[in-house]
């Protein structure tokens, strides 16, 4: 799409010059959906490192301009190198046994799964409820929803211990900025896509996750992972150090990395068939809420290790 636009362009460009050309014929097709495009497509862009795509077409020349790739441009092998180390899945071999191992004993987990029935189940199902209720893009227009997530995420222990999450005004301020790309994959669902098609939708994700700020400290990978989770429960998975870091890496630091490959693994393990056999209404609402379930019933018994 990106790169018929740009071949009825001047030899140098910029994204604009391309979202004007692509919506000439795709009217719909959103200008942050493009600019990504445009990014993907460009070896040598400091951002293309974060998108999955392999088809690459442009060139950066900084300043936000861009040409077409040229055979002799010595910036691709070595650039493709990198992009080919960044594709492949950077979860430790030994999580490798625990991943089979988890999908082996799956409906077991599942089943036998036991969790908390406080407040924290409360407010979650409160959350999936107005989900099943009302689009996202109503829900979004008013404070209640917002200060649904708010109060689940201090529920779920967010604001406690060296966790402190931002005043309400600024946690609401850091998800209204990202509005327009959350509503684009509000319809999306982890098990129904295809690795081409998750490799697009997750990079519209990491763009949420790189501006979305919510806790008083630096620390994104658990609060951006359970409110991207709330926000899109059946497309983004919930993580937490204790269970999903020490299940993929035996420990608990945390990365944008670690979350992009998580993703991707959880991606895999959501076409297991088992899950459609699970659904409740508690703890297991959603494919990405019983990949949480699965991971945490795991790392409970020793027996699946």
């Amino acid at each position: 799409m990106c790169e018929e636009a740009a071949k009825s362009l001047t030899e140098i460009f910029t994204p604009i010059d391309v979202i004007r050309e692509v919506q000439k014929k795709y009217p719909d097709v959103k200008n942050s959906t493009i600019r990504c495009q445009v990014i993907a497509s460009s070896p040598n862009h400091p951002s293309s490192k974060h998108y999955t795509t392999t088809h690459r077409a442009f060139y950066y020349l900084g300043n936000g301009r861009y040409r077409f790739l040229k055979s002799d441009d010595k910036i691709i092998e070595k650039e493709m190198n990198l992009y080919e180390r960044w594709g492949k899945t950077l979860i430790k071999e030994g999580a490798e046994k625990r991943i089979n191992s988890l999908i082996e004993n799956l409906d077991s987990i599942l089943s036998d799964f036991k969790y908390r029935e406080g407040p924290d189940l409360y407010f979650y199902r409160r959350i999936i409820t107005e989900h099943k209720s009302k689009k996202l893009s109503e829900l979004l227009q008013s404070n209640y929803f917002i200060e649904l997530i708010y109060a689940t995420l201090v529920s779920w222990d967010m604001s406690s211990r060296a966790a402190k999450m931002k005043y309400f005004d600024e946690f609401k301020k850091a998800i209204i900025k990202n509005k327009e790309v959350i509503l684009e994959l509000s319809e999306k669902k982890i098990d129904k896509l295809n690795k081409d098609e998750f490799g697009d939708v997750l990079a519209k994700i990491l763009s949420i996750y790189d501006k979305l700020h919510v806790m008083k400290s630096d620390s994104r990978f658990v609060s951006n992972s359970k409110v991207l989770h709330f926000l899109l429960p059946n497309l983004v998975v919930p993580m937490d150090r204790k269970s999903t870091l020490k299940f993929f890496y035996e420990n608990t630091t945390e990365s944008r990395n670690k979350f992009r490959d998580i993703m991707n693994e959880a991606h895999k393990i959501s076409k297991n068939q088992i899950f459609k056999n699970h659904f409740d209404s508690k703890w297991h609402t959603t494919i990405p809420k019983m990949i949480d379930n699965a991971i945490i019933g795991f790392m409970k018994n020793k027996v699946y290790r």
